[in-house]
């Protein structure tokens, strides 16, 4: 929802400070199961006489082609990798910093009581 919206209220520095956390964990677990795909393409690799390719394209060897996904997978882990370090460097370099004034403290609190207030629409018309 955009800042102008009449809706919109502003996120607590501490609250994206737990998303960030969140996303890092999203990520690692983005890790865990490439790995276990990249384990699975080496067994595999390891069974080539159980391989073969389609003719779709370029005539290319089984082997080759687990070998290729393995490297473009260990690839893909090392910029999962990096970007999960960047986002754990600026959450405990930078946004853990970050703090609402009282005034818009206040005002946020204020947004937060007068939503929960609201009668919910009803739309089963």
């Amino acid at each position: 929802m955009p800042k102008n919206h009449p809706d919109w209220i502003m996120p607590a520095p501490s609250e994206l400070y737990d998303r960030l956390y969140e996303v890092t964990e999203r990520i690692a677990e983005l890790r865990r199961e490439m790995a276990q795909i990249k384990l699975d393409y080496g067994r595999l690799h390891q069974k080539p006489e159980a391989l073969a390719v389609d003719d779709l394209g370029d005539p290319i060897d089984p082997v080759q082609v687990t070998e290729e996904v393995m490297w473009d997978l260990q690839d893909a882990d090392r910029e999962l990798y990096s970007a999960a370090a960047t986002v754990s460097r600026t959450r405990g370099k930078f946004a853990t910093r970050l703090k609402l004034t009282d005034a818009a403290a206040e005002q946020r609190w204020q947004q937060l009581q007068q939503r929960e207030q609201r009668t919910p629409i009803d739309r089963t018309r």
